[in-house]
């Protein structure tokens, strides 16, 4: 019996229907798997470019609203003509392109809506949920367990999970790499604390507790006059205040049987946690010693003793700079659980003991407190972390 055809206008009213409030860009690939009932890989990979091919002419589907066609150009990364963009400005939204004419930034006129992203390729979210399905994504969860391994004794009753291994198959002539699947289920800080460390990425369920809304400004991204708009983090009334030195005194000599963290893994980390809160320079930085350390192949280390310090001292810098909760900042004990969870904790719950407490110390005495941090502060403390390692 030959399959039912697929209408691929269903498939796209079916995904639109239900990413209308989302504001990250989503795996295109999840979404026709997940309108599709019953499919195969080669007709799954067919219905896929048929829809975004689709997408790509977004200003043509009928029965949809102009904010509907806004949403799935947005959300799913699609470039738009100049036409459709033109048609927007003159409903009143306002509009950023990058070079690749994809919507980096679009709000409403009256400033309801604010959405905005660099659509970086490897960051790709189903059901608002980071996929873990690229190449490097699946590294660096692999050198964690092999760090494990070379730090914990193997036994019957503490089993070492095992490595996750990239499977090659058709999807990756998709455009999307969807080897791998997303992970499921709202995310809750104190029943993660009870667990092993899974590496999810960053859910928009941990989004922080104040609104941030800092604009995504890049160099090749234009306004509605054309101008260009330039690269930089968020700058707060607090740039007087000083970080504490990280003085290379203070880090003891290591020995050869000192436990010691990947700094790839930490560069990584620290790359992560600049794409959630949207700090460009902080980002560009990660991502170049991400780079450096790929192509050379090199595997620098540090040593856990120096991490601890560092990470002390980045606890004192945050602290010392922290403000009243506004707006424009980020909840400092929202802050910290991020940085416990997705900064430490990935690197090996096992030898990372001492500044998981360090940062837990530091959640208990601002627990339900008002205090923030200004998004630069942030930056430049974990700027501050990936040059004490050598970059």
């Amino acid at each position: 019996m030959s399959p039912v055809p697929i209408d691929v206008s269903n498939v796209i009213r079916y995904i639109s229907d239900r990413i209308g409030d989302y504001d990250k860009p989503e795996n295109l690939t999840e979404w026709c798997r997940k309108a599709m009932k019953e499919f195969s890989l080669r007709r799954l990979k067919r219905v896929y470019r048929s829809v975004r091919n689709k997408l790509e002419r977004v200003e043509r589907l009928e029965g949809y609203s102009l904010m509907e066609k806004l949403q799935l150009a947005f959300i799913f990364s699609r470039p738009v003509s100049d036409r459709f963009v033109q048609r927007l400005k003159n409903a009143k939204f306002q509009i950023e392109q990058d070079c690749k004419k994809r919507i980096c930034r679009f709000s409403t006129d009256d400033g309801s809506i604010v959405r905005f992203s660099d659509h970086h390729r490897d960051v790709k979210y189903f059901e608002r949920v980071l996929c873990l399905s690229t190449p490097w994504q699946i590294n660096m969860y692999n050198e964690r367990i092999a760090q494990e391994r070379e730090q914990e004794e193997m036994d019957e009753d503490n089993p070492v999970e095992q490595p996750v291994k990239l499977e090659v198959d058709d999807y990756m002539d998709f455009g999307e790499d969807v080897s791998q699947g997303a992970f499921n289920g709202r995310i809750n800080y104190e029943e993660l604390d009870e667990q092993e460390f899974v590496y999810p990425g960053f859910p928009e369920e941990l989004k922080p507790e104040t609104s941030v809304r800092l604009q995504k400004r890049r160099h090749c991204s234009t306004t509605d006059n054309g101008k260009r708009v330039k690269t930089s983090d968020y700058t707060a009334t607090s740039s007087d205040k000083k970080h504490p030195p990280l003085q290379e005194a203070t880090l003891s000599k290591t020995t050869p049987d000192e436990p010691k963290i990947s700094v790839l893994a930490l560069a990584t980390n620290i790359e992560n946690i600049a794409l959630f809160y949207n700090l460009d320079t902080l980002h560009q930085k990660a991502s170049l010693a991400i780079e450096k350390m790929t192509k050379t192949g090199e595997k620098k280390s540090l040593s856990i003793r120096k991490f601890n310090v560092l990470i002390d001292s980045m606890l004192i810098g945050l602290e010392e700079n922290g403000t009243r909760k506004t707006d424009d900042s980020i909840s400092m004990e929202s802050l910290l659980k991020h940085l416990r969870l997705f900064l430490i904790r990935p690197l090996g719950s096992g030898i990372v003991q001492e500044a998981l407490e360090l940062v837990a110390q530091k959640i208990r005495e601002f627990e339900n407190k008002e205090d923030g941090v200004p998004p630069n502060i942030i930056s430049e403390s974990l700027t501050h972390l990936l040059m004490a390692t050598g970059f």
